[in-house]
């Protein structure tokens, strides 16, 4: 006698799960014991990796001056892409705390509205930071972020 498994979705046997998730957990809070480590491991989200919204990095342009270059995704603003690079008048300034900053030159180009403007940001060569006051925004490529910098009162 043939027996059939009747626990796999989509497989002519029956399901006890809807026909849309095939047995998978997708946003179940259910935990699972790892048998390999003995371990309660608990599932977040079912497996699948979050879409990454933010990026930065570094390089070297054809004249042989740095530039950091970024991009941040969100629902109301759309697709942003950020260059910063250093312009003919770029000095390097010292803080009173004793970090070196220089002055360059931000490019923020909108693909939602097609829009491109130009702010003054600050680079800090040692963090490989760029800081751009007027727009609260931070790109990082050490650490691949490029987002809003919040202060917290």
């Amino acid at each position: 006698m043939a027996y059939r498994n009747y626990s796999v979705a989509g497989r002519g046997g029956f399901s006890r799960q809807p026909y849309y998730n095939s047995g998978y957990r997708f946003n179940s809070r259910e935990d699972y014991r790892d048998e390999s480590e003995g371990n309660w491991k608990y599932s977040r989200g079912g497996g699948r990796q979050a879409r990454k919204h933010t990026g930065a990095k570094t390089g070297m342009g054809k004249n042989g001056k740095p530039y950091v270059s970024g991009w941040n995704y969100s629902r109301t603003a759309g697709m942003v892409t950020y260059f910063a690079h250093p312009y003919k008048g770029t000095k390097r300034k010292n803080s009173k705390p004793g970090r070196t900053w220089e002055n360059w030159i931000l490019k923020v180009f909108s693909k939602r509205t097609m829009q491109e403007f130009i702010k003054p940001c600050l680079f800090e060569p040692a963090t490989g930071k760029v800081i751009c006051g007027d727009l609260s925004l931070v790109m990082n490529p050490k650490t691949n972020f490029c987002g809003r910098n919040y202060r917290k009162n």
